[in-house]
Order: structure tokens, then C-alpha cells, then sequence
């Protein structure tokens, strides 16, 4: 089964949330209720009702977001390095080296590394070197 594809911006609000603890299961029950308002403390520049209109769209494919995954439309170096930090903690210069096509040296744990590959848009390449791994933008 093929991932919905959904925009950085989306990614962004759905990790904050996760970074910030909230559930999965939260998640849906919020928006289901279609109420973004606990969130609004969280943080204040997204518009966490664009997640309720995502899910007005497609139910089904919303909550096939949340719990099988999601890969990004397009990313961007930026995007990538928020993501990682937002999703797996990772830190640029700590945990991985940006370079002029992409990062490299990240190091991700099995089920880490899925789940990036599956996150990745069709711009990015992703390069696996023993335990280290990079990325290149195209």
C-alpha cells in the first residue's frame, strides 16, 4: 500500500504534536471532535484547523496518515532538518553533517530508518553506508 503524500507544513503540525506528547490516538479523537483548540498553546503559528480539513477530505486517508505513515510531496533541506529534529531527535553537527547536496553520517536505528524512507519525497536519495546514512537532494 502506497502512503498519502502530504505537505511539509502538515508534517511539521503532526510532529510538533508528537514532540509535545500528544497521542496518536488523541490526535484522531481531537480532530474527530473537531476540536484543535488544546493545541493552540503548543504552538501558536500553525493553524492546527488545516488538520481538521485534511481529515474532512478523506477520514480513511487521514487516519491512515497517523497510523501507517506519511511521505512528504516535496522536502527541502530545511524541511528534512526539522523533521529529523521534530521526529528523531537528531540534531544537525551532533548526530549528522549537512553538505551541499543533502546530510550525511545520520545514524538511525532500524525502524528509524523506515520510517525516514518512507517520509522522503521523490527529490531526496537516500544512501546507506554500513551504519551510516545520507541524504542528497536533487
Amino acid at each position: 500500500m502506497e502512503t498519502i503524500k502530504i505537505s511539509l507544513p502538515t508534517a511539521f503540525m503532526l510532529e510538533t504534536l508528537r514532540a509535545n506528547g500528544v497521542t496518536d490516538e488523541q490526535i484522531l479523537k481531537q480532530i474527530n471532535k473537531k476540536d484543535v483548540s488544546p493545541w493552540q498553546k503548543i504552538d501558536t503559528t500553525f493553524d492546527f484547523q488545516e488538520l481538521v480539513n485534511l481529515a474532512t477530505n478523506s477520514e480513511k486517508d487521514f487516519e491512515s496518515i497517523i497510523t501507517d505513515g506519511y511521505s512528504v510531496k516535496f522536502m527541502t533541506i530545511n524541511g528534512l532538518k526539522n523533521l529529523l529534529r521534530l521526529k528523531f531527535n537528531k540534531i544537525q553537527d551532533q548526530d549528522y553533517q549537512q553538505t551541499e547536496k543533502g546530510i550525511t553520517d545520520l545514524i538511525l536505528t532500524e525502524q528509524e530508518l523506515a520510517t525516514i524512507k518512507q517520509m522522503l519525497s521523490k527529490n531526496c536519495i537516500l544512501h546507506v553506508y554500513g551504519n551510516k546514512i545520507s541524504i542528497d537532494f536533487y
